[in-house]
């Protein structure tokens, strides 16, 4: 993975955004409904999507070594809450 800033998008801003929001509205529906162990896990996949917007804006945007060390966790993050969700959820059913 290459250290060099990304081109800032506006367009991709607003992309990365939306779909960040739609994925807590789904961490949302997921607590209400039949599924909250997930929510952790889609949460930090949300973090994910709002960091990467974030990176696409010149006023928000972090220096490229900072912001892969910050991804990498987050997604390792996103991973060990995922496999956590799936074992908490079939040890309840």
């Amino acid at each position: 993975m290459s250290n060099l800033a990304p081109a800032q998008n506006p367009i991709l801003t607003v992309i990365w955004l939306v779909l960040g929001l739609a994925v807590v509205s789904a961490a949302i529906a997921a607590l209400i409904g039949n599924g909250p162990f997930i929510a952790p896990a889609l949460l930090m996949m949300s973090i994910i999507l709002f960091m990467l917007s974030a990176q696409r804006t010149q006023r928000f945007a972090m220096e490229p070594t900072k912001f892969k060390k910050r991804m990498q966790f987050v997604a390792f993050s996103t991973v060990i809450l995922s496999s956590l969700s799936i074992v908490f959820n079939s040890a309840v059913q």
